[in-house]
This record gives structure tokens, sequence and C-alpha cells, in this order.
């Protein structure tokens, strides 16, 4: 079995809907964000999404860095596999295949 952020990186990686606009309008930053990014809020799809992987995810907003889906937050838990995880995603609808 990979490590558990391995799986939750490879779930992530699939989906990429809380970053591509599909759930959120905007991530809000903090006040001390808005300065480094010129916003005070980065709209959806994030900028920083490239082919569903974050290209700042080591400085990413705290926002993004504490965020976990109700799925992710299942794998965390040990409540579901990583392939019961990948299977919900692609029978859910509005997903990204």
């Amino acid at each position: 079995m990979a490590p558990l952020l391995s799986q939750l990186e490879q779930l992530c990686s699939s989906c990429a809907r809380c970053c591509n606009g599909s759930v959120y309008g905007a991530t809000t930053l903090e006040p001390a964000e808005e300065q480094r990014f010129g916003c005070r809020a980065l709209p959806q799809p994030c900028p920083h999404l490239v082919e569903r992987r974050c290209s700042i995810y080591a400085s990413r907003p705290r926002a993004c860095a504490a965020f976990l889906c109700p799925l992710a937050l299942a794998l965390e838990r040990g409540l579901v596999t990583l392939e019961a995880a990948r299977a919900r995603l692609v029978t859910s609808p509005g997903l990204p295949q």
C-alpha cells in the first residue's frame, strides 16, 4: 500500500475539482498573503493549476494547504481505499474524468 500522503496526492491529482472552478469561485487569502499574490482572493479556476497540479504547491495559500474534501478526508481516515475513492470520482456527476 502506498503511504497516505502519496495516496492523497494521487487522489487529488486525478480530480483537482477544488481548484478548477467546479466547486468554488475563489480562494480567500489571508492578509499576509494578499501582497504576495496581489489580490484578496485567487479566482477559480486557479491560475496556478497546471495539468491538475498546483504549480506553487510548496508556497500555496494557507486555505489551500488546509483544505481536504470529504472524499480525501475519508481516505485519510481509512474509511475508503484509494481505488474506491477513484471509482467514486469517475461516477460522480460534474467531475473531470
